[in-house]
């Protein structure tokens, strides 16, 4: 697994339209379909998408780390290589773990282990707060990495409390204003905090590459504890130990 660098705070417009409106698709999909039993199942059709979603994501990160002519023609690509931050390049996408995180949520809805409020308000926590948090660390990018993350924490508990509150409304579920500020507050320090997760899982990890094969082990380092997944999993996780 390898570290993640500083991040620098640059600002990806097609990036960040493409996180917004696809959350926004994912939960206007679970809404219109979640219900659904004709002219299909769908609970079940989401299912299938969301894992065939997730499939085709990692194909494409396994593409382009199959040959240097794959991964050049990939990055080179006016839309897929605009959005590849300069970590990326070595390690898998972050979309990928954004795909892969709501087939994760699907699959445990689909199974009755999460509820509906749980989904749609981890997904939308991930397409409004992680945005916001990046504009935050962005706008005081220039004042000193310390201020601009305290910053972006910030502006992330601003953001997931404010979508967090009117679905947990619209769903009649008892949340309560400090749990959910809290719940931000937990899941914001870790998506600040992702790199240090990687640094602390560094010794771990080399002992899991040293009993593979070095070809095993190149492919495991591509991997990390995105905050695209770790975000909603974490939100969920709490949402439904919390929620009453």
């Amino acid at each position: 697994m390898n570290s993640r660098p500083e991040e620098r705070y640059d600002w990806n417009i097609l990036r960040k339209l493409w996180h917004v409106s696809g959350c926004l698709v994912i939960l206007i999909l679970f809404y219109q379909w979640k219900e659904m039993r004709r002219p299909f199942n769908g609970a079940d059709m989401m299912l299938v998408l969301g894992w065939l979603a997730a499939t085709g994501a990692v194909g494409i990160d396994v593409l382009r780390f199959t040959s240097p002519k794959n991964k050049a023609a990939l990055e080179k690509h006016p839309v897929y290589g605009r959005m590849l931050r300069s970590q990326e390049q070595y390690n898998f996408n972050a979309s990928t773990y954004m795909v892969l995180a709501s087939a994760v949520l699907v699959t445990l809805w689909r199974f009755g282990l999460c509820r509906d409020v749980t989904l749609m308000a981890s997904i939308a926590v991930l397409g409004i707060a992680d945005p916001a948090a990046a504009a935050g660390r962005r706008a005081l990018s220039s004042r000193g990495a310390r201020s601009a993350k305290a910053f972006g924490l910030l502006a992330f508990v601003f953001a997931a409390v404010a979508v967090m509150w009117p679905l947990c409304r619209w769903q009649g579920v008892s949340l309560g204003f400090p749990r959910m500020v809290a719940m931000a507050l937990l899941v914001g320090l870790l998506e600040a905090n992702a790199g240090l997760a990687v640094r602390l899982l560094a010794p771990a990890t080399e002992c899991l590459h040293a009993k593979v094969s070095a070809h095993a082990a190149d492919w495991l380092r591509r991997m990390y504890p995105d905050d695209n997944l770790l975000i909603p999993l974490a939100m969920a996780g709490l949402m439904e130990l919390l929620v009453t």
